[in-house]
């Protein structure tokens, strides 16, 4: 009975609008600090809005809601992203700074 209810829940759209998220072992994320140069010729809203995305699709990042997106201005009046935020391991650290630098050189039209 309890296998058809699920069947029945899941099929016909009983958990539509429902998140189901296996945690991911805490003790096991690595911290790690992305800094990031953008254009200012962008307003900060949509800059962050588009980070923020762009961090929700990479599944190795722990979205727990400890993702901490700053923006401020340098000297030459460009934006400065610190991104603090949680990956599932280590060795994916290197990915995500690249993956997030080539997602502002190719959005932002920014040389890094």
């Amino acid at each position: 009975m309890l296998t058809f209810l699920y069947y029945f829940q899941v099929c016909s759209g009983g958990l539509t609008n429902q998140k189901i998220v296996k945690p991911a072992e805490t003790s096991n994320w690595t911290e790690h600090l992305i800094r990031l140069k953008i254009s200012s010729a962008y307003p900060s809203e949509t800059i962050q809005n588009m980070l923020r995305v762009r961090i929700l699709e990479m599944p190795w990042i722990v979205s727990d809601g400890s993702t901490a997106l700053k923006l401020t201005r340098d000297e030459s009046d460009n934006y400065l992203a610190e991104i603090h935020l949680h990956l599932l391991r280590p060795e994916m650290a290197v990915k995500t700074e690249e993956n997030l630098q080539v997602f502002v050189r190719e959005v932002f039209c920014v040389k890094i």
